[in-house]
């Protein structure tokens, strides 16, 4: 007979074998009582809670993106003029309407396919914890590595002179921006934020360490070193995704597996809404140091010029008033191939590119802002995904979506199994859904970095336990 210890680390595969050696079929009317005697009675033991876990699933993150955009084609156009001093070309524009909801529809259709043919996924494991429980070096390594990672952005910002140009912007001599934009220049590149790329992802990973591993002391020591070093080179670097999206990848973990037994969907939706008067501190906070602050209408203006102009954005190139180069060359839905890091540089991947795309597409928030102003949009310098998409193939730009619907949906089932590749994948999918209004999922840097954590654990896993079984 299994024991309490054995209970408590065991796998949601393992749990199951352990119940048929007691003798208890998977349709014993006696498994669900034995098994909340035996696992809920051991101490650092978290279950899953099907019922919060559907808050944290991919169909509630295409609705926070789908929200978005409907209120960025519904916002009255006398209070975007207001806001911004332009016309609103997104306002119940037709194309805009049409050919977003295509990218919506097909977005769906994917997940559909990812997750068999239906939009119900499997129950979340028994137990919390991922594959990484039974490989306590590569979980070790993964952690130090990552914790060196947070120092090096630190260290990279301090000698690059952040710090006196943080100084600079809370004095009011200057704004964050500008003493960044000099900061970019002198440097050669924010190195310091690159730095912290596999860290934001691996963030909902180390959390579920932290919370699954109460009997191994060095892992969760590393893990609050981790975050605590993390949070200050975050911080420093004042971008606000660097804290939204592990935010996000952490409160996907605690709904699926929440602290508290017995967790209601109302108390659930009290978290999200707590978390996201968090990101929306968070916004405001450091948009003011970033931006400089003018006047209480900021704090309405500000959040919706970062969710809302997007649309407007991609409204004018729907009808033709707005010309970008690179079109029609595939450049946005590659770009993750062409940036990926290290082989970037090591194998020219940016010529290889020029030779089979031709003219480049924009990349950066410089290089948009020079154009866009050209144009005279000054609004935004973001592209929504759908509107990179419609750069690449027009109206038949909603198709490839039904490629990210589908890693959705295989990524929230493997996520649902307790695997840590999947756990690593599918927050950066999830965000790059709330953040449709500018992240195309593929050119995301994060995207990249996931793939080269999620190799790393594979080998580790490979090399510690011989007979793992590849996802």
């Amino acid at each position: 007979m299994m024991d309490h210890r054995g209970a408590r680390t065991a796998t949601y595969e393992s749990s199951d074998h352990a119940f048929a050696e007691m003798g208890l079929s998977e349709d014993d009317s006696d498994r669900n009582e034995l098994a909340e005697r035996i696992l809920f009675g051991s101490p650092g033991f978290i279950a899953g809670n099907e019922s919060t876990a559907s808050l944290a699933g991919p169909l509630a993150w295409i609705a926070v993106g789908t929200m978005i955009f409907l209120a960025a084609w519904l916002f009255p156009p006398s209070l975007y003029s207001s806001f911004y001093g332009v016309e609103s070309r997104v306002f119940l524009d037709l194309p805009t309407f049409l050919y977003s909801a295509a990218c919506i529809l097909c977005t769906c259709l994917g997940l559909w396919i990812g997750l068999g043919g239906q939009f119900t996924a499997p129950s979340p494991r028994l137990i919390a914890g991922t594959d990484l429980n039974d490989a306590p070096n590569t979980r070790i390594a993964l952690l130090v590595l990552m914790t060196l990672g947070n120092l090096t952005s630190v260290a990279l910002f301090v000698k690059s002179g952040g710090i006196a140009a943080l100084r600079a912007s809370l004095r009011g001599d200057s704004t964050l921006n500008a003493g960044m934009r000099d900061l970019v220049s002198d440097s050669g590149g924010s190195l310091w934020v690159a730095a912290l790329m596999a860290s934001s992802v691996f963030m909902p990973l180390a959390f579920q360490l932290y919370r699954t591993q109460p009997r191994a002391p060095w892992t969760r020591l590393l893990v609050l070193i981790f975050i605590g070093t993390y949070v200050a080179a975050a911080l420093l670097t004042s971008r606000r995704n660097l804290l939204a999206k592990p935010l996000l990848g952490v409160l996907i973990v605690y709904l699926i597996w929440p602290s508290r037994r017995g967790l209601t969907q109302l108390q659930a939706i009290t978290v999200c809404i707590a978390a996201a008067s968090i990101v929306l501190g968070l916004f405001l906070g450091l948009g003011a140091i970033r931006r400089g602050f003018n006047g209480t209408q900021d704090l309405v203006s500000e959040p919706l010029r970062y969710l809302l102009t997007p649309y407007n954005t991609q409204a004018l190139m729907l009808n033709g008033e707005l010309i970008l180069p690179g079109a029609s060359k595939g450049y946005y839905w590659t770009e993750w191939i062409w940036k990926f890091p290290v082989l970037d540089n090591v194998l020219n991947l940016e010529e290889w590119r020029s030779f089979f795309l031709g003219e480049k597409g924009l990349s950066g928030v410089t290089e948009r802002a020079v154009i866009l102003k050209s144009q005279g949009v000054y609004t935004a310098t973001s592209f929504p995904a759908f509107a990179c998409s419609w750069l690449d193939f027009g109206w038949l730009g909603a198709l490839p979506f039904v490629i990210t619907g589908w890693l959705a949906g295989f990524s929230w089932r493997g996520l649902l199994r307790g695997y840590s590749c999947q756990l690593l994948l599918f927050p950066v999918i999830a965000y790059s859904f709330v953040e449709w209004r500018a992240n195309l999922l593929f050119p995301s840097v994060a995207f990249d970095y996931t793939l080269v954590l999620m190799a790393i654990i594979q080998l580790g896993l490979m090399v510690e336990r011989p007979s793992f079984n590849n996802t």
